[in-house]
């Protein structure tokens, strides 16, 4: 029923019956038959759009490669750097406490950095073992330079620290070598 009070027409929805609506025979054995047509005909036209806009549709397949290949690659890296950061924390010991000398400022107010200046002696090492709960302390001393033997010549650290070194830091010496007094 269509209502016109004014320049606008106003349509007043039809009565809709509270019957069941049934397919007639023919239609309830077609309808497998009818679902399969109609993705057919959806891929079919599908099919005709992509091959009418070649160039938008190899653009949009580019576009989702690769998106999903940095999504993967993002996911990839971030894994293998908290592997790497997990591994590299797993080493510290959480009864393990480090202590540098002072940094010296150089000509022109330049900062040398952490353990520049000695200002830590064999008395400061000697004064922590008589403190309480203190287990090991060994002092260290490091320096770097060439190392020449026979023909060949290669640069290298070197770093002096006590016996006791080893139970502080939990881990042999695989590659490096403890070289010990009167050996």
């Amino acid at each position: 029923m269509i209502n016109i009070p004014g320049p606008y027409a106003q349509v007043q929805p039809e009565q809709q019956s509270q019957e069941p609506l049934e397919l007639p025979p023919l239609e309830r054995r077609r309808g497998r038959m009818f679902g399969l047509l109609t993705i057919y005909q959806s891929c079919r036209s599908a099919m005709r759009a992509l091959r009418a806009n070649k160039l938008r549709s190899l653009l949009t397949s580019l576009g989702i490669i690769i998106g999903v290949g940095a999504v993967i690659l993002m996911v990839s890296i971030s894994e293998g750097n908290a592997a790497s950061i997990n591994s590299r924390l797993s080493t510290l010991s959480p009864n393990q406490l480090t202590i540098t000398s002072g940094s010296f400022r150089g000509a022109g107010g330049v900062n040398q950095g952490a353990g520049s200046q000695a200002s830590l002696t064999q008395a400061d090492a000697d004064a922590l073992t008589q403190v309480s709960h203190v287990a090991a302390v060994s002092p260290m001393l490091g320096a770097s330079g060439q190392v020449i033997y026979s023909n060949q010549n290669w640069s290298t650290s070197v770093q002096g620290v006590y016996p006791s070194y080893q139970q502080i830091v939990h881990r042999p010496a695989r590659r490096r070598r403890l070289l010990l007094a009167g050996r």
